[in-house]
């Protein structure tokens, strides 16, 4: 433990409020010197153990001091992550803050809230949560609470949607003043560069879409380079005879293009069971990380369309961009960031360089005894399925619960059908039945218990021992596979040996993974760095990318506030209508050029450079459109002023997030 720890421990176990009934001790609170955070400490704590019931651990404490530092703190699972919440945020809170909590889902929030609300009451802090189902009235009074639970997508949709308000009275004000991250390294890392988008009904791509498709069936798989899945030089020929065009990469068919590309995609790349499932006639995206299918999750561009098409579904809803940005951006907008998760000392160098942020590693309050084997390496996905088959099954013989961690839902139910073949009972858990995600885990660490699952039980899951299991060696986690990153297989890992408990883990590892087909002769250990490394220059790419973007946003923000709060006039509403048209105007024309930057590697340009002028020069088309059309309907004819009635926000708004490992700068370099 560091030296300035064990100081600031010991000022505040050197209070003593135990003889203190609940109404002297929330007074004493409200009355202490808020500078004096060793007292302030001492006055949460207590209170939360007169509320809860639970002492707080040393490791709790400093984490939550870490945090209010301003750091992301990695804790292992079992340490009690809320609590240490709930002891930053209030003593925050108590010093005049306004505390955001970042949980992983609506659910958390909600329970979260209901679970803590009295500790805040006592502490003399207003408390509010915010869901998907929030009522706009409710939404406005909970953004004023001293701490709110909501999720980093919700509270990005809400100050997204503000772009749409006609008037003052619907605006939702988000203080940005401190924000704590569960879950740091994923929301901060992986769901970062994840653009968070208000939408609008528009089905204008629906044809070119459904052409590309048909197109797609009739041709042949010699048509397609085997590698980049690109057109061939035969298979650019039967396009340009199909959609009857000179020229396929003529600037004018970069929307065809696209769609092309797209339905190449959704038919060869993407797989269903592996990167989505198919949920009654809908399209659900599979977070590759934690094997979820969150609520707002889509495809890219059109890319989920034609999915949906491939599928032979109904295509949903198509629609047109009426605000954007990277939920990076928007969490940088607060004031202090902080939070923690369990695998934080992997992504320390990620969370500098993206953040400006410092990592605190906090040691359990017990010693972690699992222990975690060499990984197993085979030649084949049978041999590796057989091995991983016999551990199973000896495990079940001596009653240690085992939870197998497997790379796709279609992989967890192969997995269970081959043991029910050997007569072994298992519980699966994977992105058709989360809904049941509780009731599953709840039985995971039983003694006899085999629970098979994808991602999902790695992140935000505690799974408790019954003493049968623990005398059988405690939780034997197996992972199915390598991850993408290190930090999942760590956190899958982490599902064991809480608290002291006993516990093991192990990888069985193939060699036909596809992650380790490309570059057969290194470690597979050595290859998982390798895409680690890939995966963050990709990062850094969209990041790029983004900032000019995000710039203009910015700008056209503060304009439509400065209208919006200014006093109510026809003027104003014109203006901020045309503000809203164009600038939906000018985010399709940026989708357009990012779906045709390939073409300008073929001419020898960066394209960054070129991206970010075409982005200049569309913006600042966009501002003197916007002058030009409020001068103009300003200046009309009273017939025509009659419509302004119908001017305002859309009737219907879609609110998602965009996978972009599947967006036009993960697709690498294409080639005619």
């Amino acid at each position: 433990m560091k030296r300035i720890h064990k100081k600031f421990l010991s000022k505040v176990r050197s209070y003593a409020w135990n003889t203190f009934d609940v109404p002297r001790l929330s007074s004493g609170l409200r009355r202490a010197d808020s500078s004096d955070l060793p007292l302030l400490y001492s006055y949460i704590i207590e209170i939360i153990r007169r509320v809860t019931g639970f002492s707080l651990f040393d490791s709790q404490i400093i984490a939550a001091y870490a945090m209010q530092s301003g750091k992301i703190v990695e804790l292992s699972t079992g340490e009690g992550k809320t609590l240490a919440a709930v002891l930053t945020a209030a003593a925050a809170a108590i010093q005049g803050h306004k505390v955001h909590i970042f949980t992983v889902n609506d659910y958390l929030a909600k329970r979260d809230y209901n679970a803590n609300q009295a500790i805040y009451q006592l502490c003399g802090l207003t408390c509010g949560y915010i869901t998907e189902k929030t009522s706009a009235a409710k939404k406005k009074a909970a953004y004023k609470s001293d701490i709110l639970y909501i999720t980093a997508r919700q509270a990005g949709f809400d100050y997204l949607r503000n772009f749409l308000c006609t008037n003052d009275y619907d605006y939702l004000r988000n203080p940005f003043d401190m924000v704590l991250i569960d879950e740091a390294d994923s929301i901060l890392i992986d769901e970062a560069a994840m653009p968070l988008v208000i939408a609008a009904n528009d089905n204008s791509e629906v044809v070119f879409a459904a052409q590309a498709d048909s197109f797609l069936r009739e041709l042949d798989d010699d048509c397609l380079d085997g590698t980049t899945l690109a057109l061939t030089d035969e298979g650019i020929s039967k396009a340009e005879v199909f959609f009857k065009t000179d020229n396929l990469y003529a600037l004018e068919n970069v929307t065809l293009l696209t769609a092309i590309n797209d339905a190449i995609e959704a038919h060869y790349k993407l797989k269903r069971n592996v990167d989505y499932i198919v949920k009654g006639d809908t399209i659900a995206v599979i977070d590759q990380g934690t094997g979820r299918t969150p609520h707002h999750r889509r495809f890219p561009a059109q890319l989920h369309l034609a999915v949906e098409l491939k599928e032979k579904l109904n295509p949903g809803q198509t629609t047109s961009i009426c605000n954007t940005m990277p939920l990076r951006f928007f969490i940088m907008q607060y004031d202090k960031v902080c939070g923690m998760t369990g695998t934080a000392a992997d992504a320390k160098k990620a969370l500098a360089l993206s953040y400006n942020l410092k990592v605190e590693v906090i040691p359990p309050h017990l010693p972690c005894i699992r222990k975690d084997l060499p990984d197993q390496i085979f030649d084949t996905d049978a041999e590796r399925n057989m091995a991983l088959l016999r551990e199973i099954a000896a495990c079940r013989d001596k009653g240690q619960p085992v939870l197998v961690g497997t790379q796709s839902v279609e992989e967890s139910e192969n997995i269970c059908v081959s043991l029910q073949e050997k007569n072994i009972y298992c519980h699966v858990l994977n992105a058709r039945n989360d809904e049941q995600e509780a009731a599953i885990i709840k039985k995971a660490g039983r003694a006899f218990a085999v629970t098979i699952s994808t991602n999902m039980a790695g992140r935000g899951v505690d799974i408790k021992l019954d003493e049968t299991a623990k005398a059988a060696g405690g939780l034997y986690v197996m992972g199915l596979g390598i991850n993408q990153s290190r930090r999942i297989d760590r956190q899958l890992c982490g599902r064991s040996g809480r608290q002291g408990d006993p516990g093991m883990s192990r990888f069985f590892i193939s060699l036909e993974d596809p992650r380790l087909k490309a570059a057969p002769d290194i470690n597979p250990r050595q290859a998982q760095r390798i895409l680690e490394g890939k995966t963050a220059e990709f990062r850094y790419i969209l990041d790029k990318y983004s900032h000019i973007q995000e710039l203009h946003r910015q700008q056209i923000t503060e304009y439509r506030d400065h209208l919006l709060f200014s006093a109510p006039s026809e003027r104003q509403q014109i203006s901020l209508y045309f503000i809203n048209q164009h600038w939906s105007d000018y985010l399709c024309t940026m989708e357009n050029i990012r779906n045709s930057i390939h073409l300008v590697l073929l001419g020898g340009q960066t394209p960054l450079d070129e991206y970010n002028k075409a982005a200049s020069k569309a913006y600042q088309e966009m501002m003197k459109d916007i002058a030009d059309d409020i001068d103009t309907f300003a200046e009309s004819a009273i017939p025509d002023r009659l419509k302004l009635p119908k001017l305002g926000r859309p009737a219907a708004t879609y609110s998602y997030q965009i996978d972009e490992s599947h967006s036009q700068f993960a697709k690498g370099r294409r080639r005619r």
